[in-house]
């Protein structure tokens, strides 16, 4: 593992990824529970009422960090204890808007409309993890060394890669961040799991990567000799 520099301005850009969307199934007892299978970067279609709230659950021992969504004045969120549970109220009719939410596991994207047939819950099936050793925060780091663009509360205080995953290690007083790949100048969503010692394991390398929470960024890339 090994620690990180300070670099110049890193520009951060936004894509958004063309994807289909997908409904969720209903369930066998009601066709108002939806359950939908977790994919990283899929778009899930929820459908609310003004006369109804709808709530979405996630795994056991996730935690939202962030709701950003478009239209916060026809939309209204609320989090529920416990912190993995949302709730979603429209304030107007036959309004749509997306809404995107980071925990601190995953990243979840929603295509919310408000109609007939609302959903009363959604909640989600994840791919099982057989191997015991998934949380074992891997050890034998690569040569890269990664420099960041800025010190405040979400800067890594270690940035390393086993040439598989990357990892993140972030202060125990300060919160967990979003992180996204940067590739070509645009940014893309990533599966993250955190993992032992506040260190979030995302999939993959990347000569660039983008950490946001809220309105607060840093911009982190490989640091070339020379």
């Amino acid at each position: 593992m090994r620690g990180i520099g300070v670099l110049g301005v890193i520009g951060c850009l936004l894509a958004v990824p063309a994807l289909s969307e997908v409904t969720p199934a209903a369930s066998k007892l009601d066709n108002r529970v939806r359950v939908s299978k977790y994919v990283d970067g899929q778009v899930y279609n929820i459908r609310t009422s003004l006369t109804r709230a709808t709530t979405v659950e996630f795994a056991p021992g996730e935690r939202i960090v962030s709701i950003v969504a478009g239209d916060t004045a026809s939309f209204k969120f609320e989090s529920i204890p416990g912190e993995r549970v949302f709730a979603i109220k429209p304030t107007s009719r036959g309004v749509r808007t997306n809404a995107t939410v980071y925990t601190n596991q995953r990243s979840y994207y929603f295509s919310l409309s408000e109609g007939a047939s609302p959903f009363y819950v959604l909640r989600f099936d994840y791919p099982k993890v057989h191997d015991p050793r998934r949380n074992a925060v891997t050890r034998a780091a690569s040569s890269r060394r990664y420099g960041v663009n800025a010190r405040n509360e979400i800067t890594p205080v270690a940035i390393w890669d086993d040439g598989s995953f990357t990892y993140f290690r972030f202060s125990p007083k300060n919160p967990v961040p979003a992180i996204f790949k940067v590739t070509n100048g645009l940014e893309r969503s990533v599966n993250s799991t955190m993992i032992e010692g506040r260190v979030m394991r995302v999939s993959g390398t990347s000569r660039q990567w983008a950490i946001r929470f809220g309105d607060v960024e840093v911009c982190v890339a490989e640091m070339v000799d020379g």
